[in-house]
């Protein structure tokens, strides 16, 4: 097969991107766009810096990250006065894309070879009704038999599936913190209980869930035997989070309602019951160890433990709360932190033990992440007022009410009276917890 790639306008934000992608067709060839794979693969590995296309090769390992871009509008200029460095970018940006593509394409030509769909639109379909649903249909074409569809056209299931646990036991800031991650919890629990749709009579989803979990786990394997950090382990851990996105979407597509061919929302309904009684299990295994809950949801739990644990320590908990699981329900330790600020669930900062700082969910982080390169008239004490009010008010757990007010006061001004900044502190929740 001959394929070709191209490297779309990277400064279109992800949520603009669907209306204004333009799509190429060129006979005998199939023409990728590697940008969503990118979007793909952040959902799951969830620690990409961002996605233009000198950041996405640093990520990888494959190209320097500090290589200044020239940007489309500014190509022809750029061209009229330096063209040796234009094509020297322009170089640049073809091997990084043919870099990238040797990495995060495998899995999709993988899953092309086991969907019936074009290899170019694998990576803009959906993962459920555009991947999962076809291979379904494919199996059932295989074996001449029947579908027999969840729910009628004009009455579809309306039904919402019920849903997993999510909890936020404390807001603030904690030190000595450690992830826990369910490995896959909604497929597993498929798996292990045989949970698919009543509708599925060749049983198809379950077999093709558990078959896509084995090749996952392959992946991860070979992910951790290669070298840190080289471009064999960044391709293996790509191949692991375009199979989980995959795999994830399962349960998304029996809670899909009439959307879905094999929807069923008993059958969703029964593994997020499944899930509920296994948080909890995690969450109170944890609780009788003492540790300092902060949130828990079907990814795993953050705590904080000891001052005098040490990482093995973390390591033997977090295997000890495992044993305590169903069989085929993994519970591994995924990562340790010197702090972190909990804001609410799915919304944090966390503090690396190299001194990184990893922030997560959109009420600390700002949509699109576009740089304004121009300027423009607007109303300055309205934004002044929005980013204390909206953004700022987001560390109002990490100080202390008077320090609050005393560092983000609304005009600026210092009182006379005032605690000199450097020494104002955090309020750590275990300080708070004890007092």
């Amino acid at each position: 097969m001959n394929c070709s790639q191209i490297w779309v306008n990277t400064d279109i934000p992800a949520s603009h991107y669907e209306t204004a992608r333009i799509r190429y067709s060129v006979a005998g060839r199939e023409i990728i766009d590697i940008l969503p794979a990118l979007w793909r693969h952040d959902a799951a590995a969830r620690n990409m810096p961002g996605y233009g296309l000198g950041t996405a090769a640093g990520y990888f390992g494959i190209g320097n990250p500090a290589s200044t871009p020239i940007h489309g509008h500014h190509v022809y200029k750029r061209f009229q006065s330096h063209p040796a460095r234009v094509r020297i970018r322009a170089m640049e940006a073809v091997r990084h894309t043919d870099n990238l593509s040797r990495i995060l394409m495998p899995a999709y030509f993988g899953l092309a070879g086991m969907t019936p769909r074009s290899y170019s639109r694998i990576t803009t379909a959906g993962p459920a009704m555009g991947i999962l649903e076809p291979m379904l249909v494919r199996a059932y074409y295989h074996e001449g038999a029947a579908l027999l569809r969840s729910a009628d056209l004009d009455n579809p299931d309306l039904r919402h599936s019920t849903g997993g646990a999510s909890y936020l036991f404390r807001g603030g800031v904690v030190r000595r913190v450690v992830k826990c991650d369910i490995a896959s919890m909604y497929p597993s629990i498929m798996t292990l209980y045989n949970i698919g749709s009543q509708y599925d009579r060749l049983g198809v989803l379950v077999s093709i869930v558990s078959r896509l979990m084995e090749m996952r786990l392959e992946h991860k394997r070979a992910g951790r035997v290669a070298t840190a950090g080289s471009a064999s382990a960044r391709a293996f851990q790509a191949l692991s989070a375009g199979l989980k996105i995959i795999i994830n979407s399962a349960y998304g597509y029996l809670a899909a309602g009439g959307m879905a061919i094999l929807a069923d929302v008993d059958g969703a309904d029964a593994i997020t019951a499944r899930s509920r009684v296994i948080l909890d299990q995690v969450v109170e295994g944890l609780r009788r160890r003492g540790m300092i809950l902060l949130e828990a949801d079907i990814d795993g739990a953050y705590f904080s433990v000891p001052a005098h644990y040490t990482e093995a320590d973390e390591r033997t908990l977090v295997r000890e709360v495992a044993a305590e699981l169903p069989d085929g329900i993994r519970l591994e330790f995924e990562g340790r932190y010197q702090a972190m600020l909990s804001n609410m669930i799915k919304n944090y900062a966390l503090l690396t033990y190299d001194d990184r700082v990893i922030i997560r969910g959109s009420g600390l982080v700002a949509g699109g992440g576009a740089a304004i390169d121009e300027q423009r008239d607007y109303d300055t004490r309205y934004y002044i007022r929005l980013l204390r009010d909206s953004y700022l008010a987001r560390l109002r757990k990490a100080f202390r009410d008077e320090d609050y007010r005393r560092l983000f006061r609304e005009n600026g001004q210092r009182g006379i009276f005032d605690q000199p900044t450097a020494e104002v502190g955090l309020v750590w929740v275990e300080d708070a917890t004890s007092s």
